[in-house]
């Protein structure tokens, strides 16, 4: 306890305390976090519940200072259910650490789909999970939504540059179906960055690879706990809504508002608004007994020839008319490396043959493919761009340039 004591006080020295805290201040939170880690030890429960109020006190502003104060409050708790155990930081006997709004999943396989992006297949019995279905009381009344949910990334403190924290948080839209969530499943698409490393998509990596959940393997899982065993534990925010159904917006404005036709243009794993959008106009998959989306539904893909996504799935909903058109633009092969080399490319001409309403090209998204696919629509139309950034600022000019009111367009990053 004497070295406990001077260690205290060493980085009480140093920082100059832990006053005047900001949850910008990254630094003060680190060294704030590092005196509960020291008084854990010492088992002095109230002086980390002296540190938890001042946290308590700070008012974030914008959703990332609540994010990060949320997560403050988090580790100061299990430090504190250390301290008054006196066991090591983190293992309190009989309790797994739980974070606000999230719950635990576990990592089950992971499906490559393409040389650069797999399906990763999460599982989990937590009752913390939320639903994105929401109801009135008496379950009369359904808000139907596009969602999506955040998974924290467990890169460590040392390798975070945004923020002081171990994890680092990145939103991802499942491609499964809001029931799918209700039963502990879910299904998310993800593009894996190793060249230059994506700082979440690298963790993944090598976190599914260690688990043993690579390429369709299953994770090692404790049967007696659904979240599964520490090491193949995730955590995945409650869902979150990302627009608004029928009107397929971001804000409340005109929530109910159907229009006569609905554009979706993607590109890479923005693919993953296509069935978000389509679960809604499929009544086994919609939120309530009748399905919101019953106006025409036509996508314009974008993507590199390597890393071609959901062919199969455009494919169906094309054959069986939950897509009015599908038109998919290929461009080149991209120069890195392939994180899955031995998935071979997508077969976009064969997996289109037969089908009248689908169509492939070998092109970029241009003013005149989109022209032309506007000229086929029937106003007033709803279009809804998903992609990386520099796809969306083209894509938004583009329609700028066609006469698309601003009104009209949602778009979402990817």
């Amino acid at each position: 306890a004497g070295f406990g004591d001077q260690a205290l006080e060493a980085l009480r020295s140093a920082g100059g305390g832990v006053g005047g805290l900001s949850l910008q201040d990254v630094p003060t939170l680190q060294l704030l976090l590092d005196a509960a880690k020291i008084l854990a030890r010492l088992g002095r429960v109230d002086k980390i519940g002296e540190l938890q109020g001042q946290v308590d006190q700070l008012q974030p502003r914008g959703s990332r200072e609540t994010s990060v104060k949320c997560q403050v409050l988090e580790i100061l708790r299990e430090h504190q259910q250390a301290a008054s155990l006196k066991a090591p930081c983190g293992q309190v006997a009989g309790q797994a650490p739980r974070i606000q709004n999230y719950a635990r999943w576990r990592l089950h396989s992971v499906s490559p789909v393409s040389k650069h992006s797999a399906v990763y297949h999460f599982r989990t019995d937590d009752r913390e999970r939320g639903t994105p279905i929401r109801k009135s009381r008496g379950g009369r009344t359904v808000w139907s939504k596009t969602w999506h949910t955040t998974l924290l990334a467990q890169v460590g403190k040392e390798c975070n540059a945004e923020g002081p924290l171990p994890w680092i948080e990145r939103d991802y839209t499942p491609v499964s179906t809001a029931h799918d969530w209700e039963q502990g499943r879910c299904d998310i698409l993800i593009k894996v960055y190793l060249e230059p490393p994506g700082l979440a998509t690298s963790w993944l990596h090598r976190f599914s690879t260690t688990n043993g959940a690579g390429a369709g393997g299953g994770a090692v899982v404790d049967p007696a706990d659904g979240a599964g065993d520490s090491g193949s534990l995730v955590w995945l925010s409650v869902p979150m809504r990302t627009m608004y159904v029928p009107s397929l917006a971001l804000d409340e404005q005109d929530i109910n508002r159907k229009h006569a036709g609905i554009l979706l243009l993607v590109a890479g794993t923005g693919v993953v608004a296509v069935p978000q959008v389509l679960h809604h106009a499929n009544k086994a998959t919609c939120f309530g007994v009748r399905p919101p989306v019953t106006q025409p539904v036509s996508v314009i893909y974008s993507c590199r020839s390597d890393d071609v996504l959901m062919i199969r799935e455009l494919a169906d909903w094309c054959r069986d008319g939950q897509l009015q058109r599908c038109t998919v633009l290929t461009t080149d092969a991209q120069p890195c490396a392939p994180v899955f080399p031995e998935v071979a490319d997508a077969d976009v001409d064969a997996a289109f043959a037969g089908l009248g309403n689908a169509a492939c090209a070998k092109a970029r998204l241009s003013l005149a493919i989109l022209q032309t696919e506007l000229g086929k629509m029937q106003g007033p139309l709803r279009v809804v761009v998903s992609g990386p950034e520099g796809f969306n600022k083209a894509a938004k000019s583009m329609l700028e340039q066609s006469g698309v009111h601003k009104e009209a367009l949602t778009i979402l990053s990817a």
